[in-house]
């Protein structure tokens, strides 16, 4: 995280008056290329939202695929907020970008939800770090153009 991020995340927090665990964006097609490149995919849990026949034809090496509709209608993110809570940043992402926002919303509501929850679980579930929650820009189609 940088200064500036740090500081808005800050503002944000003052001006909501709540105590924000979760932040949510976007990351660029370009920037998950240098994550491979760079050999960091291991700290991040990358979730391909797209069908498996999709998933199956070309798919990020490491993603795991959960079907977008199958995401929506969870209710219980255990498994993935657990990842994420191990230190893991979240990255999902969907065909062109949009479902994947949609998403990124969905998972951020469930954690504003369950707050008081993490607060209280055990050691190793919640460290007091920000969950960092990612969609991907463009999306695979994005992705795919410049993965090359």
């Amino acid at each position: 995280m940088n200064a500036f991020a740090d500081f808005a995340y800050d503002k944000i927090k003052e001006v909501a008056g709540k105590n924000m665990d979760y932040i949510s964006g976007f990351i660029s097609a370009m920037e998950l290329k240098n994550i491979i490149q760079n050999g960091k995919q291991g700290e991040y849990l990358i979730i391909d939202l797209r069908e498996e026949s999709e998933y199956d034809e070309f798919h990020i090496n490491g993603s795991v695929n959960i079907e977008y509709n199958d995401f929506m209608n969870s209710k219980d993110y255990e498994e993935i907020l657990q990842e994420a809570l191990n230190g893991k940043q979240i990255i999902l992402c969907c065909e062109r970008g949009g479902s994947s926002i949609y998403a990124s919303r969905r998972l951020a509501s469930y954690i504003r939800n369950r707050q008081p929850e993490y607060k209280t679980i055990g050691k190793g579930m919640y460290d007091g770090e920000k969950i960092i929650i990612k969609s991907l820009s463009g999306g695979i189609y994005g992705f795919r153009t410049i993965y090359r």
